[in-house]
This record gives structure tokens, sequence and C-alpha cells, in this order.
């Protein structure tokens, strides 16, 4: 299999998948009825985010070390998962409670952790990739 099949197709799927949940969820208010359902995107868009920079990276820079690829994916979901609760409060699409600091860490936990998943998941499967 080659990066296209291994990375991008399941990244391209995926992010279909969350489209769908996350449109869905707004029509319907399902963040708001079942705590969980904010845990399940954000645990599936770090996923795919990290799957699509790992994709760029090794398009990009195909001899990068598994470590650096390792600390650059996980950074760049880190700044990305950081930038997008600053968004959600600066339009007061966060709801300031009691537990939002433990919503906001969570919330950026589950993105670089799933992120690291999928950085498991491709440096498994590069000697088969290439």
């Amino acid at each position: 299999m080659n990066l296209f099949q291994r990375i991008l197709l399941p990244a391209l799927a995926l992010s279909i998948v969350i489209y769908i949940l996350h449109t869905t969820a707004l029509r319907l208010s399902l963040y708001w009825i079942y705590w969980w359902f904010d845990v399940l995107l954000h645990s599936l868009t770090g996923f795919v985010l990290a799957l699509l920079i790992l994709f760029l990276m090794y398009n990009i820079f195909p001899e990068i070390s598994p470590r650096r690829v390792s600390l650059a994916t996980l950074g760049m979901v880190l700044l990305v998962a950081i930038s997008w609760e600053v968004f959600e409060y600066i339009n007061g699409l966060a709801l300031a409670h009691g537990s939002y600091m433990i919503d906001t860490l969570s919330d950026i936990m589950l993105g670089v952790g799933t992120g690291y998943l999928a950085v498991i998941y491709v440096l498994r499967f590069k000697t088969k990739i290439i």
C-alpha cells in the first residue's frame, strides 16, 4: 500500500463521517444532549488532523526520521487544538461554566492523544508504505 491508500483515504473517509456527525449534532443539539458527543468529535478530528499532517510531512520530507515526524505532527495537532479552543472562546461558542477549564484541557488532550494514535498507526505500517 502507498501513502495515499494507507493515510489519505482513511483521513478523507473519516472527514466525511465527522462532517455528517457535526452537522447532525448542530441540527439536533446533540452536543448539549449527550456529553460524550463532543468527546467523540474531538477524538476523531485529532486523529484525522494527524493523518493529514503525516501525509503532508511524508510527501514533503520523504526521508524524515520517525522521531521528527512524530514530534512535528503532535506539535501541529496541539497548535490547532489550542487555536480551536481560543476560537470557540472568542466567538462565544464555548459555554463558560465551572468546569470550563477542565473541558477545554480535555478537548485539547483528546485531540493530541488521538493524534498520537494516528502517528503510531502510520509509523507501524511505514515500512509497508514506501
